[in-house]
């Protein structure tokens, strides 16, 4: 693929967006061309919006420097999701609206949006739909590439889930860590520095107050970028010797990087710790009451500090979950309340940390979520899987590692093939 972004054409392209954000008309700059894959274009228009939506996403400050920093792996990003769309085409696979409407009210869903939501939020932001519409269909299209491609080639052995729950018995007891990534592979010797300097740049912003999740998703190259970069409870044994030492070290919260595997960087974030419970750490259902204080796209230190202060003083008073319900109608949002039941493993990573422990009727400390501030209460917990589960998630887990290797080494197969021509 040729691909090259010189310093100078990083200047360029900064200075061609600055008046993008937000000024410039779609229609004027739509006729700029950042890049050309294949047949396919992409608009400087295009690389403003989601860099504008990178940027609100994970708390990065709108600067120069910021978009010299997230242009050129941004742009990547792009002729990344335009070749899963090639590919998707060659295929005969379409992505109907059906789809997309789903994925999006799930994207709501997990961000604790309100239905329709999230046009809320683009409009107040002044982002483009499409500009998550293109994301998230290029997703689903790559997503059933991948799986028709290597769905009958990657097989998951018995023996191998047999040992997986042999080693969870043997680890139980001993240190356990939820950790979430941001992987960055290095494709090739030439590409060694920058991907370094990109991940070391990552990890400046997130001292700096980058949202960690926000950044997975927008950055990371794994399957866990989808969910924050959470890798789930990692047990002893599954990471290198040499990562779980250095995880085996963090406070939570913490972040330690950029770690170099055989094929490429980390970042590796130390949610929580606890000790395994074996077998008896599955999955489950609980029964959820919430409590939400909803903040606009653009709300100040100020406006946000007020909202976890007042979500704070509702905590306090909801002592049990009667109490939730009742305080409820005083958050002025019609979401907050009864959740229901939902399985423990479908909540998005940072609820699902909070609650996972959480003892029954007591409120959680005020959790920035989505668009605002949640406080959450558990209500009933019930559903521990039996072994015949156990055995089915732990298959899931194995065959969707593999799948993600094999969807990235593809990609890479394919960018080395395009013709990739950067303009701006």
């Amino acid at each position: 693929m040729r691909l090259i972004i010189s310093r100078l054409m990083i200047c360029a392209l900064v200075a061609a967006l600055t008046g993008v954000l937000p000024t410039t008309a779609p229609a004027q700059e739509s006729l700029r061309i950042a890049a050309v894959v294949n047949d396919d274009v992409i608009s400087a228009y295009d690389l403003a919006m989601r860099m504008r939506l990178t940027m609100i996403t994970t708390r990065l400050p709108n600067t120069p420097e910021v978009r010299n920093r997230i242009g050129p792996p941004i742009l990547r990003n792009l002729i990344d999701e335009k070749l899963m769309l090639q590919q998707a085409k060659e295929a005969g696979i379409t992505i109907g609206q059906r789809a997309i409407d789903k994925a999006i009210a799930g994207l709501e869903q997990r961000n604790g949006m309100p239905p329709g939501g999230l046009d809320t939020f683009l409009q107040n932001a002044q982002i483009d739909k499409q500009t998550i519409v293109n994301q998230v269909k290029s997703s689903l299209a790559w997503a059933r590439v991948v799986r028709r491609k290597f769905r009958q080639r990657i097989k998951v052995s018995d023996d191998e889930i047999t040992e997986t729950i042999a080693r969870m018995e043997a680890n139980k007891g001993k240190p356990e860590y939820r950790v979430s990534e941001i992987f960055l592979p290095v494709e090739s010797t030439r590409r060694e520095q920058e991907v370094r300097a990109l991940a070391e740049r990552l990890l400046s912003d997130i001292h700096n107050g980058g949202d960690f999740a926000a950044l997975a998703q927008s950055f990371s190259k794994n399957a866990s970028a989808q969910s924050g970069g959470d890798l789930g409870w990692v047990r002893q044994g599954d990471l290198d010797a040499e990562f779980e030492q250095v995880v085996s070290r963090l406070r939570e919260g913490q972040v330690a990087g950029p770690l170099r595997s055989l094929t490429g960087f980390h970042l590796l974030q130390l949610v929580r710790k606890r000790a395994d419970p074996g077998l008896g750490g599955g999955e489950e259902k609980v029964g959820l009451r919430q409590l939400y204080i909803g903040l606009p796209s653009d709300a100040g230190e100020q406006a946000v500090a007020q909202a976890m202060a007042r979500a704070g003083e509702l905590a306090a008073k909801a002592t049990s979950c009667t109490l939730m319900d009742q305080l409820a109608p005083e958050t002025g949002n019609d979401i907050s309340g009864d959740m229901g039941t939902v399985e423990l493993s479908g909540l998005p990573a940072p609820i699902r940390n909070v609650v996972q422990d959480l003892p029954i009727g007591q409120a959680s400390k005020p959790l920035r979520s989505g668009g605002g501030v949640l406080v959450l209460m558990v209500c009933e917990r019930s559903g521990k899987p039996d072994l015949g589960q156990v055995k089915k998630r732990i298959a899931g887990t194995l065959m969707e590692e593999r799948m993600s290797t094999a969807a990235r080494h593809y990609l890479r197969d394919l960018r080395r093939s395009a013709f990739v021509d950067v303009r701006i």
